[in-house]
C-alpha cells in the first residue's frame, strides 16, 4: 500500500501523512475499501479547505444589502 500512497502523492499533488490514510491493517479492509476511504477523505478535506477559505471573503456586493432587511 506505501507504493500507492507514493504514487497518489504524486500524482495528486499532495503531500499525505500518516492521518489522511486508512488503516490497512485492518482484516476486513480491500484496496478497492481502502482506495474508496481515501478519496472520501481527501475530497472531504478539500471542500471544509474551500469553505475556510469562502468564509474569509469580502464580498462587498453583498455586504451592501444586509441592511435591507432581506438577508
Amino acid at each position: 500500500m506505501l507504493e500507492l500512497v507514493f504514487a497518489l502523492e504524486e500524482t495528486l499533488g499532495i503531500e499525505i501523512d500518516e492521518t489522511q490514510v486508512p488503516n490497512w491493517i485492518d482484516k476486513e479492509m480491500t484496496l478497492g475499501k481502502w482506495i474508496k476511504e481515501f478519496i472520501e477523505f481527501i475530497s472531504k478535506k478539500e471542500l471544509e479547505e474551500a469553505y475556510r477559505k469562502a468564509s474569509t471573503e469580502v464580498d462587498e456586493d453583498w455586504d451592501m444589502t444586509i441592511g435591507d432587511g432581506l438577508s
